[in-house]
């Protein structure tokens, strides 16, 4: 298996660079055990982020106002 893949949006798919063919599950499976993403421990995580305050005025607005329906 190639050590590059890639994902093709075309075909809705992984597929090795080389010669663009479709990666199994269990190739897809097996690249990411052995290539994994380094932890980065100082950076902040999305789950923390807040909405702009118009965001959610906005929001709240639409939902309450019968007239944006």
């Amino acid at each position: 298996m190639s050590e590059k893949i890639e994902y093709n949006p075309i075909i809705g798919a992984f597929v090795n660079k080389g010669n663009d063919e479709k990666l199994t599950q269990a190739e897809l499976l097996f690249w990411t055990a052995t290539h994994p993403e380094p932890v980065k421990i100082d950076e902040p995580k999305l789950t923390k982020a807040k909405a702009p305050d118009r965001m959610v005025e906005e929001g709240v607005e639409s939902i309450t106002i019968k007239e944006n329906i």
